[in-house]
């Protein structure tokens, strides 16, 4: 439940002007860009998928952005970061470079 409403707070701030951004998402010093190994660990973070042939888990995957997934931070919070999801699986990483550049693109 949780991953569904960082993406639906990230779909807002998609969409906003970005000099509103700042005051929902912080400044931070760095960013993990992470993404699923094959579409067994999108099952695991949206449940609700498995009963989708595995084409439509990859188109679903495929138009879903890139959303904040955690906040990380060192002990004494001198450097903060967030690690940020990119639900694009390597095969769809390799085939479609041009969906792979919007979604990181800054």
């Amino acid at each position: 439940m949780k991953s569904i409403l960082r993406i639906l707070r990230d779909l807002f701030i998609k969409f906003i002007p970005k000099k509103f951004v700042k005051y929902f998402i912080k400044p931070v010093d760095f960013a993990w860009l992470v993404h699923p190994r094959d579409n067994s660990d999108t099952l695991k973070r949206f449940p609700f998928l498995k009963f989708l042939p595995e084409k439509f888990i990859s188109l679903v995957t495929a138009l879903i952005w890139p959303f904040i997934l955690s906040s990380v931070s060192s002990e004494n919070n001198q450097i903060r970061g967030y690690v940020v999801v990119i639900p694009l699986t390597p095969d769809i990483i390799n085939k479609q470079k041009k969906l792979l550049r919007k979604n990181i693109q800054i």
